[in-house]
């Protein structure tokens, strides 16, 4: 009975012994298989290697500064990229707007289900189901878009698709938000703070 309790004893005490404690390390999101968490310019320079271009700014959206804008695939989509960064100057945001999409609201539809069957359930979905005429449904997304958000390891996965009236188009984006790396301007006033 001793050697019995003793191998059981020993058997424990080398499985807490194998259970090294380590630092956790957070997750940091990725776009096309390169991580988040690097400066901006590392982070476009690899996007450029993966065959994407630099470009100006985005069709109907006003260019920031410190963002880089680059043009490429995105779930096999072409599409513009707007890449913002933190004051530590990696990457905190990164906007994908999926241009010349057929049908702006299937396409929504299948891709914001591929990512809840990858995700799970959404932490925020204004999905409703769209008017009958194209019409009422162009009417309805320019006053409320469809906003479906993620929350995944890393961050936040935003898709969001609107019609703007003045320029006759869908805009389909997706937005990916690195917590980690997205740290608030904290002034030294009482001012707002910027993000």
């Amino acid at each position: 009975m001793k050697h019995f309790l003793v191998i059981i004893l020993s058997f424990v005490c080398l499985c807490v012994a194998a259970q090294e404690t380590k630092d956790y390390v957070r997750p940091h999101l990725s776009f096309c298989g390169v991580s988040m968490n690097n400066r901006l310019e590392d982070f476009t320079d690899s996007l450029l290697a993966k065959s994407f271009v630099k470009v100006d700014s985005v069709k109907d959206v006003s260019p920031l500064l410190d963002h880089v804008y680059l043009q490429g695939r995105f779930e096999n989509i072409v599409c513009t990229v707007d890449v913002g960064q933190s004051v530590t100057h990696k990457v905190d945001t990164l906007k994908v707007y999926l241009n010349d999409v057929n049908n702006p609201v299937l396409s929504f539809k299948i891709l914001t289900n591929f990512y809840r069957s990858k995700c799970g359930s959404p932490v925020f979905d204004n999905y409703y189901y769209p008017p009958m005429g194209t019409d009422d449904l162009k009417q309805q997304l320019s006053i409320e878009p469809y906003v479906i958000a993620f929350s995944v390891a890393g961050g936040v996965i935003q898709f969001e698709l609107k019609y703007i009236p003045l320029t006759h188009r869908f805009v389909y984006s997706v937005l990916f938000v690195d917590t980690e790396n997205a740290l608030p301007v904290i002034p030294q006033d009482d001012a707002v703070i910027e993000w």
